[in-house]
This record gives C-alpha cells, sequence and structure tokens, in this order.
C-alpha cells in the first residue's frame, strides 16, 4: 500500500510538480521494500518456527511412543505372571475337584 502524503500549497509552489513527485515515489518505493522486507523476514520466522515444532512434536511422538511402549511390556509381563498364577490355581482346583469327585464315587460305590 502506497503511503499517502499531504503536502502543502507551499511545498508544491516552492519544489515544483516533478520533484514533489518524484519525492512521493521514491517514498513509495521505500514504503513498498520495507513492506517486502518485512514480508520476507515475517515468512522466515514462520519457516524456522514450524521447523522447530515439527521437531518437537517429533521428539514429544518419540518420548510417547517409547514410554507407551514400556508401559505396555509392563503390563504384559504382569498379565503374563498373573496368568502362571491362575494357572496354578486352576491346576490346584481341578485336583481337588477330581479328588472329591473320586472320594464320593468311592464312597458311593462301597455304600452299596
Amino acid at each position: 500500500m502506497p503511503i499517502v502524503v499531504k503536502l502543502s500549497h507551499a511545498f508544491y509552489d516552492r519544489f515544483g510538480d516533478d520533484v514533489v513527485d518524484e519525492l512521493v515515489g521514491v517514498l513509495n518505493q521505500v514504503d513498498a521494500a520495507s513492506h517486502q522486507s518485512l514480508r520476507d523476514l515475517n515468512e522466515a520466522n514462520w519457516s524456522r518456527f514450524e521447523d522447530r515444532l515439527a521437531r518437537g512434536l517429533a521428539e514429544l511422538d518419540a518420548k510417547f511412543t517409547a514410554t507407551l511402549r514400556r508401559e505396555i511390556a509392563a503390563v504384559d509381563v504382569r498379565i503374563e505372571a498373573l496368568d502362571a498364577k491362575l494357572s496354578a490355581q486352576l491346576v490346584t482346583h481341578m485336583r481337588w475337584m477330581i479328588g472329591m469327585w473320586a472320594a464320593t464315587m468311592l464312597g458311593l460305590w462301597f455304600k452299596r
């Protein structure tokens, strides 16, 4: 957006329309160049921010994934231990059940 310069009639009268128009043109070029420079700087900063954000998210994802895998492995170990305990309990209960069934059958057999 060009600079809107309002100069007094005395300025125009003293330096002339050509000189004042040239001055306004130079000011507009300086303004456009500073706008472009600012735009380029903003783009560079935004690009650096996006890169840092992507790296940070990748690091966070890696940490989260590693932690999640560790926790899943720990849960798997606990589940295996619980499964082993339940299997041992099941064997014990099955032995008792078979023993009680055999005792009942023998009791009924000899009672006749």
